[in-house]
C-alpha cells in the first residue's frame, strides 16, 4: 500500500501538480459523489411528492414492473450506465432524466467547492482549502459552500416540481430560505450582519418574484437571491483580488 501511494504522488508531481492541488482535486470530487447522491433523493422527491407519497421511507421500484431496484443498481449515475438504461428484470427503459439530474447535482456542487478553492487560492494562501478546516481550525468556509449547496440543489428540486405541475408550499420556502441564510450568515467574519445581508437578499427575491409573476418563480428567487445577498462580502473580495485592488 506504501509503494502505491509513493508510485501516485510521483505520477501527480511528474504531472505538474503538487500535493496541494492533490487535495484540493479530491475535495472537489468528493463534493461532487455527494450531489450526485443528493441528485438521485431529488429524483425521489420528484417522483414521490406529487403522488402524495412519502420520501422518508420506502424503496424505489421500477415504475413498468413494480420490482424492487437493487442496491448495486441504486449508484448514482454508473446504475444506470451498467444497465444501459434499462429495468435489470423488464429490460423497460429508464429516463435518463434521473442520471442527468444526478449528474447536474454532483457539477454544481463540485463548480462550488472549485469557487471556494479560488477564492481561498486569491487571498494568498498556499495551504489546500481542506487544511484550512484541519489545521487552521477555520470551518466557516464550510458553512458557506453548505448554505450555496442547499440553495443550489433545492432551487433544482423546486425546477423540477415546478416542471411537474407541482408547486411547494410558501412554509417550505421559509424553512429552506431560513436555513441558507443561517448556513451563508456562520461563513461570514460577522455573522450577524451576514445575516442582515441573507434577510436582505430574501426580502430582494421576494420583491423580484412578485414582480416577475409566477409562484414556482417567485421562490426560486428567494432562495437564489437569499443565498447570494448572503455570500457577496466574500465574492466582492475575491474580484478585488483580481483586480489587484
Amino acid at each position: 500500500m506504501r509503494h502505491m501511494q509513493i508510485w501516485f504522488a510521483s505520477a501527480w508531481l511528474s504531472a505538474g501538480l503538487s500535493p496541494s492541488m492533490w487535495e484540493d482535486a479530491a475535495f472537489v470530487a468528493a463534493a461532487f459523489v455527494v450531489g450526485a447522491m443528493v441528485g438521485s433523493f431529488i429524483n425521489v422527491v420528484v417522483c414521490r411528492v406529487p403522488q402524495g407519497r412519502t420520501v422518508v421511507h420506502g424503496r424505489s421500484a421500477c415504475p413498468a414492473c413494480g420490482h424492487v431496484v437493487r442496491p448495486r443498481d441504486n449508484v448514482p449515475i454508473l446504475g444506470w450506465l451498467l444497465l444501459g438504461g434499462r429495468c435489470r428484470d423488464c429490460r423497460s427503459p429508464i429516463s435518463p432524466a434521473y442520471a442527468i439530474v444526478e449528474a447536474a447535482c454532483g457539477l454544481a456542487l463540485a463548480a462550488l467547492a472549485v469557487a471556494e478553492i479560488v477564492a481561498w487560492r486569491s487571498a494568498g494562501s498556499s495551504l489546500p482549502l481542506i487544511e484550512r478546516a484541519l489545521v487552521l481550525d477555520e470551518w466557516s468556509w464550510l458553512s458557506g459552500w453548505a448554505g450555496r449547496g442547499v440553495a443550489a440543489l433545492t432551487v433544482v428540486t423546486w425546477g423540477l416540481l415546478a416542471r411537474g405541475g407541482h408547486v411547494v408550499t410558501w412554509r417550505t420556502t421559509l424553512v429552506a430560505a431560513a436555513v441558507v441564510a443561517l448556513l451563508v450568515a456562520a461563513a461570514s467574519p460577522s455573522p450577524a450582519r451576514g445575516l442582515v445581508h441573507a434577510l436582505t437578499g430574501a426580502a430582494a427575491g421576494w420583491a423580484a418574484g412578485a414582480w416577475a409573476g409566477g409562484p414556482a418563480a417567485h421562490r426560486i428567487l428567494i432562495l437564489i437571491c437569499t443565498a447570494a445577498a448572503g455570500g457577496w462580502p466574500a465574492a466582492a473580495g475575491w474580484f478585488r483580488s483580481l483586480w489587484g485592488g
